[in-house]
């Protein structure tokens, strides 16, 4: 099965009634969306044990929510963060806002712990320069498959295409639009957290 496309309210539901049992595999190719919708199919994937595989793209939404449900994760494109709900909000939503924005909040944390992964990508996407300290603004933070395993998501296969991340930057020199600027590893700020928090749990 393919999703292609953005992610719009009416997705979910266009989404389970093209869904089977005979689906065990969900392709993957979409600049994201809303997060409400993003985060039930999500959840649906995440129920029926179902494969995902990035092809071409899959940015902001469909990396937070899509591919992290995936059983088994394969890149096979672009994969960017550029922060989430929780990030964004967390000076504005409360432990008890029943906002349908402060809602998500809620949700997507729920959804990150049953996956095994904190919100540090999340934190540090959310910035202009996606932690990489340059002083230059990013549109997406496309991390290695290594650091994803080392931020807890289980079951990747492939990586970051080169050749996807080069045909960016070469637009990003012809037309020096942050649109086409995608931070790439070693992320400073990240290790920096990784390294701090080993240490914590170390003692």
């Amino acid at each position: 099965m393919k999703f292609e496309g953005y992610i719009a309210h009416e997705s979910y539901d266009e989404f389970m009634q093209k869904i089977d049992g005979d689906v065990s595999e969900i392709v993957l190719h979409s600049a994201g969306g809303y997060v409400s919708s993003a985060l039930k199919i999500a959840t649906e994937i995440q129920n029926r044990n179902i494969n995902v595989t990035v092809k071409g793209f899959c940015v902001s939404s469909c990396a937070n929510y899509l591919f992290l449900s995936g059983r088994r994760k394969e890149i096979d494109g672009i994969l960017g963060f550029h922060g989430n709900a929780s990030a964004l909000n967390k000076k504005i939503c409360k432990e008890k806002d029943e906002t349908l924005l402060c809602k998500n909040n809620v949700k997507e944390k729920i959804f990150l712990e049953s996956i095994g992964m904190s919100n540090l990508l999340f934190d540090v996407t959310q910035s202009l320069d996606k932690g990489m300290q340059t002083g230059g603004v990013y549109s997406y933070y496309a991390p290695s498959a290594n650091t994803l395993r080392e931020l807890g998501v289980k079951g990747i296969v492939g990586d970051q295409r080169k050749d996807y991340l080069k045909k960016i930057k070469d637009y990003y020199d012809e037309f020096e639009s942050a649109d086409f600027s995608v931070a790439t590893d070693p992320n400073p700020t990240i290790i920096a957290k990784l390294k701090e928090s080993s240490r914590i749990y170390s003692h």
